[in-house]
């Protein structure tokens, strides 16, 4: 899809802390009121006790840190994306709170690098919604409605990562067996450039990676 983006499936499991003494983990499974687990990372690099912080929607599932540490996660259940600001003791405080995808079942989601950017795959809806990043942690939709990349129907979009310095976007595109690629515009919009198969349709693909 567009390059070499030498894709390879993978399960992303979590992302750490630009200062790399926490690592959080979203639990999809778990209601909202334990939507959020914040670790210490330990000098001997061990995992210390958690730190759970309320979810602002229902069911959140993908989520990645920008370099100012705020915490997006997209909400699986609430079909919305929220952000949080890293306070004192490790706790989570919302700052922007359940922002509608406008899509449904928005599941990965990846922050650019500069943390200007960031898009959710709406697996219901076979889009992708992105979102501008203010810098002090705010959302707001970049496109009207919520569709800034658009897979199509049944493709059942999962995963997603950026690659070349954050200028492409590829997606897993479960339902269809195939990987999307996207430009990626200064202004952060999003334009096709193609998909290349990956497997069979709705065979149960899961991760992606590009590098």
């Amino acid at each position: 899809a567009g390059g070499d983006p030498r894709v390879a499936l993978r399960r992303r499991a979590g992302r750490f802390a630009c200062d790399d003494r926490e690592r959080r983990a979203a639990e999809p499974v778990r209601p909202c009121l334990h939507g959020s687990k914040r670790r210490p990372l330990l000098p001997d690099g061990r995992l210390g006790a958690p730190v759970v912080s309320a979810s602002s929607g229902n069911t959140p599932f993908g989520f990645d840190v920008t370099p100012s540490n705020d915490v997006i996660v997209s909400e699986a259940g609430s079909a919305a994306v929220s952000s949080y600001a890293l306070g004192a003791g490790g706790t989570l405080g919302v700052v922007t709170a359940s922002l509608s995808t406008g899509g449904r079942a928005p599941c990965w989601l990846i922050a650019t690098a500069d943390g200007r950017y960031a898009y959710t795959a709406n697996a219901g809806t076979g889009t992708i919604t992105g979102f501008a990043v203010s810098s002090d942690g705010h959302l707001s939709l970049l496109t009207a409605g919520g569709a800034t990349g658009v897979t199509g129907a049944g493709s059942t979009p999962l995963d997603l990562d950026l690659a070349a310095h954050d200028r492409l976007l590829y997606v897993l595109e479960s339902g269809a067996g195939a990987v999307g690629g996207f430009a990626v515009g200064a202004d952060g919009g999003l334009t096709p450039i193609g998909t290349a198969p990956a497997g069979a349709p709705a065979s149960g693909l899961q991760g992606l990676a590009a590098y």
